[in-house]
């Protein structure tokens, strides 16, 4: 019986930090108002995929998320460290997950822009006995996949209201 072994990529899912970059396609949208969506805390709630998550806003640019799977709770905080014009980097220091993130915009012509989030992450804390189980790298796609489009809805919403 010959025995089994994961090749380096089936290992690398499995490691404790993971890098992830999620886009979408959004129009009739600008750079200032995505990124002002996301620089602007007290509205995660409203475009935020889960209903099992908690935020709290401690100042302007840090921010605690507390969220739920299958029943295992997990906090963490992100403080915004850079803005410009084009993106908005974060600074992931506290509780289940450290590291980097960053939202980017990239203009693709006049009524479409094309929106990333990518991080480069680190499972930390009591998070690290579930990494034999949970591919976080997975679940942070999966997570990111629908955050952007609440966030396309949201903004759309958000300008019907303004009266556009």
């Amino acid at each position: 019986m010959q025995e089994e072994s994961w090749t380096e990529d089936q290992a690398k899912d499995w490691e404790t930090t993971f890098t992830t970059r999620t886009c979408k396609k959004m129009r009739g949208v600008n750079n200032e108002q995505i990124l002002g969506a996301v620089r602007e805390l007290d509205n995660y709630r409203y475009w935020w995929p889960s209903s099992n998550v908690s935020f709290k806003v401690e100042d302007p640019k840090t921010l605690e998320v507390c969220t739920s799977w299958w029943g295992i709770g997990s906090c963490w905080k992100g403080r915004i460290e850079k803005t410009t014009p084009n993106e908005v980097e974060w600074n992931y220091y506290d509780g289940a997950f450290k590291g980097k993130g960053k939202w980017s915009v990239e203009k693709e012509d006049k009524d479409t822009c094309n929106v990333c989030y990518s991080s480069d992450l680190e499972v930390t804390g009591m998070a690290k006995y579930a990494e034999n189980f949970i591919n976080f790298g997975d679940i942070q796609n999966e997570s990111m996949e629908k955050a952007l489009d609440n966030l396309d809805d949201h903004l759309h919403k958000q300008k019907q209201a303004d009266g556009g």
